[in-house]
């Protein structure tokens, strides 16, 4: 056997392009899911498409079946928002710390640049320098 008929007959592979060597993508080893999850994601997916058809027919619903779905998706959105802090108070603490810090510095913002502005009419002056000073005030210690 020479050289170049073996070379023919090897097969080599050196993988797909932008593999990562033993990186899987699924969360199993094997990819299968749990009867469970499968069942979950079929009502799930039945629930939205009843909704979708809802959503198309919404004219021709009575006004008592309107209700009814109004009423169930209420009752749904009142139910995630009581369980949620329940279930992840970490998540809900960290929401809360983000809602205030962001309103107030928004609100330093706006007062901050509301005084330059004033500053800036009375005296006819202004500087980008001056306005960051306004703006983003130095924190008091």
């Amino acid at each position: 056997m020479t050289y170049v008929s073996w070379f023919k007959d090897f097969i080599s592979h050196y993988g797909v392009l932008g593999m990562k060597w033993g990186v899987r993508n699924d969360k199993k080893g094997s990819g299968a899911r749990s009867s469970k999850e499968i069942a979950r994601k079929a009502s799930d997916s039945s629930i939205r498409a009843s909704r979708a058809r809802a959503l198309q027919g919404r004219r021709k619903l009575s006004d008592s079946t309107l209700e009814e779905y109004i009423k169930r998706l209420q009752n749904e959105k009142k139910f995630k928002d009581l369980t949620e802090a329940d279930i992840s108070p970490a998540k809900k603490f960290i929401k809360d710390i983000m809602t205030d810090g962001t309103k107030r510095a928004l609100t330093s913002i706006i007062e901050g640049g509301e005084l330059y502005t004033l500053r800036a009419a009375m005296s006819g002056k202004f500087s980008v320098k001056d306005l960051s000073g306004y703006v983003a005030q130095k924190p008091k210690r």
